[in-house]
């Protein structure tokens, strides 16, 4: 349960990085952005946030600032050498089973699905890898976080899929 309330406040800075972009354009050929957190040693939880960018310029500047914040909000919420910032990309593809999560289809852990309702918000989804599939149904619990956290659009739980 601690390591989901660390992911909640993750979360809360992802959106708040987010809400920095002005008029996007629209996005014909989205340019797909990557980053893992990892906390945990023993049986580590992986949070991964994919986002949606009109082009590879902002994907690159929405990972910097990604990445300027992850490390505070990492190391206030889960001290030590537990949490760990890994990848951080941008790709032109995903694979299928990630793309997926884009058309809000259910995978065998619930995932969380922003869509955007201002000019400047982006597709998002945040999916956490190692919960059990019972436990990765109360991420559905935190939606009323990303409201608080000032996200105006569509905020969806995509349940596993039993």
């Amino acid at each position: 349960m601690k390591n989901l309330i660390v992911f909640l406040i993750i979360v809360g800075a992802v959106i708040f990085l987010y809400k920095k972009f002005d008029k996007p354009k629209p996005i014909l050929n989205p340019v797909y952005g990557e980053a893992r957190v990892t906390i945990g040693d023993l049986n580590p939880i992986e949070m991964v946030i994919y986002t949606a960018a009109a082009d590879e310029k902002e994907c690159q500047e929405q990972l910097r600032l990604l990445k300027m914040s992850l490390p505070k909000s990492v190391t206030d919420s889960c001290p030590g050498p537990t949490c760990k910032i890994g990848k951080l990309e941008c790709k032109n593809e995903l694979a299928r089973r990630h793309l997926k999560l884009f058309d809000n289809e259910p995978t065998f852990v619930a995932y969380i699905s922003l869509a955007p309702g201002a000019s400047d918000e982006r597709e998002m989804r945040i999916i956490y890898w190692g919960l059990p599939a019972e436990m990765s149904n109360q991420i559905c619990d935190s939606i009323p976080e990303f409201r608080a956290n000032g996200w105006k659009g569509k905020i969806r739980c995509i349940q596993a899929a039993n």
